[in-house]
């Protein structure tokens, strides 16, 4: 009888690679409005993988909503994602690596979309995280806000999908 930790949280060897083997799926209650481009929560999830060796998917979307704002133009919200302290998801100051939004205009032009991301992390634990969502304005020049009840009756989502390795 083998009453081990490693005994109990390994996979069975019958468990083939690239099932899905658990999803978590929150609805996002929190909002967040900034112009700032230093990095600001909007939401986290704990999440615990039965294997060192799976991958998690993450699926988050998000109401963005960028306001006019004397004409300053090149505005944006950029996202960053990460797995405790570790960031696994940045958009940084000057690129869309990850798909943030970006809304080019002269005029004082509003911007509603739902954003979507989707990336695979190597957690390479079977100890609990969290995965944490930030968001940014990306040049300082308008308010972004992201899941506001204002401007949408719809919030946010994330799922997060453990994958046998």
């Amino acid at each position: 009888n083998n009453n081990t930790i490693s005994a109990i949280t390994a996979l069975p060897a019958a468990i083939p690679t690239g099932k899905v083997l658990q999803v978590v799926h929150k609805n996002l209650t929190s909002d967040l409005s900034t112009n700032s481009t230093s990095y600001q929560d909007l939401d986290s999830q704990v999440f615990t993988p039965t294997s060192s060796s799976s991958k998690v998917f993450i699926m988050t979307t998000n109401h963005i909503f960028i306001g006019g704002s004397n004409a300053a133009n090149y505005r944006g919200a950029q996202i960053k994602i990460l797995r405790d302290s570790t960031t696994i998801a940045n958009d940084g100051n000057t690129t869309s690596k990850y798909g943030s939004s970006y809304h080019l205009s002269d005029a004082d032009d509003r911007l509603f979309l739902f954003h979507t991301i989707q990336l695979y992390d190597n957690p390479n634990t079977a100890s609990e995280v969290t995965y944490k969502i930030q968001y940014a304005s990306h040049n300082g020049r308008s308010t972004i806000y992201v899941n506001n009840n204002s401007y949408s009756e719809i919030r946010g989502k994330l799922t997060l999908m453990e994958v046998a390795g």
